[in-house]
């Protein structure tokens, strides 16, 4: 019991003392590495001290299991050549938001720029274009090298899927979800633009396969680094800013299911915010004096700002807010299965002008929330 309370004490002292470095050098215009290694320490000083001096990390299926080996490459290697050739013309022209992005990360490459852990323009989170920064650095300015890292992630997107639904529902649904998103033509789309917007279903996957992997081991540290990826995936777009919110109601209803365990996972969802938090400690610190910038891009886009302008779109008035919810969902609805996104949508969202699914797919997809709901 004292050789167990002192490295408990010793990884707590070693999590404290990170944590508080790095939120100080968060605050400051310290460079991104000088700030990143207390974080990142005070992360796994977290890890290592939930998994106790006897937890042994198994080797995944996917790495000893030859057909799903196979697979994974294969699909991985599907993904990365509709993702990664011709990225300076492919798409054709230079996006809005591309361009800020790319002036940032080469302004951060010649000594200026935002703090890593601040915000950039429109409120999005700063981390996202100092990763951008040593791509321009080492291949020059152009957009190549910013859409570069966003093809990267929507590859590394498509193994993470296969690695979840193969411990959710098998091989079988592993292939077919994983097939679906390596070939699906508006992941592809993204992956190839410099935006933020492609880090979220790469923590989206990455954070739930973790969750399942607690939910099948009963270890609490996976649990904490579920809930470190969707902290970490706040730093990239405000939409994944559902990730840990999903993750939590996921273990509460563990709780009402299964009631003789109620404790056990209102627990873990006390470790997975507890690893969101840590993960958000730098971005919280850094925004500390200036707390309204943590909401600036939600607060412009979010639909409670513009009741004004949506009822005039859906022929209402302001005060029919259930009205105006209730078109906004069927808009978005049939955005994803049957008619072509809004003509109010931004250009660069908007995508060819036809749904984001093809019909197969879409029904597919509805069947499947359906099917994990219940």
């Amino acid at each position: 019991m004292h050789r167990f309370t002192a490295r408990t004490m010793l990884f707590a002292g070693v999590i404290v003392g990170a944590q508080l470095a790095a939120a100080l050098l968060a605050r400051s215009d310290a460079r991104l590495w000088l700030t990143a290694l207390p974080w990142l320490l005070s992360l796994a000083a977290a890890a290592l001290g939930l998994a106790g001096p006897r937890f042994r990390l198994t080797v995944p299926r996917i790495a000893v299991r030859s057909p799903d080996l196979w697979m994974v490459v294969g699909l991985t290697v599907l993904a990365g050549l509709l993702r990664l050739p011709r990225l300076e013309t492919l798409p054709a022209g230079i996006y809005g938001d591309e361009g800020e992005f790319g002036a940032i990360a080469l302004s951060i490459t010649q000594g200026d720029g935002l703090p890593p852990f601040g915000v950039a323009f429109l409120g999005d989170p700063a981390l996202y274009v100092h990763i951008l920064a040593p791509f321009v650095d080492l291949m020059g300015p152009s957009m190549a090298a910013i859409r570069l890292p966003s093809a990267l992630v929507g590859v590394a997107t498509v193994p993470l899927l296969y690695g979840f639904a193969r411990n959710l529902s098998g091989r079988l649904a592993a292939t077919l979800a994983a097939f679906l998103l390596a070939t699906s033509a508006v992941h592809i789309h993204f992956s190839r633009l410099a935006l933020n917007v492609i880090w979220v279903p790469f923590f989206t996957c990455l954070g739930l396969w973790l969750l399942k992997r607690g939910l099948d081991d009963r270890r609490d540290v996976w649990f904490l680094l579920a809930g470190i990826a969707g902290g970490i995936g706040f730093y990239f777009h405000f939409g994944a800013r559902l990730i840990v919110p999903m993750m939590v109601a996921i273990l509460v209803t563990q709780a009402v299911i299964r009631r003789a365990e109620w404790r056990r996972w209102l627990a873990a969802a006390g470790y997975l915010l507890g690893g969101a938090a840590l993960a958000l400690s730098p971005l919280l610190a850094n925004l500390s004096n200036n707390p309204e910038l943590l909401n600036a891009h939600t607060n412009k886009r979010g639909i409670w700002n513009h009741w004004q302008a949506l009822a005039e779109r859906y022929d209402t008035v302001p005060d029919d807010k259930a009205g105006i919810l209730r078109e906004q969902i069927q808009t978005t609805f049939f955005a994803f299965t049957s008619e072509p996104d809004s003509r109010y949508g931004a250009v660069m969202y908007r995508f060819m002008d036809q749904p984001l699914l093809p019909g197969l797919v879409a029904a597919l997809a509805i069947v499947g929330v359906v099917v994990l709901c219940l």
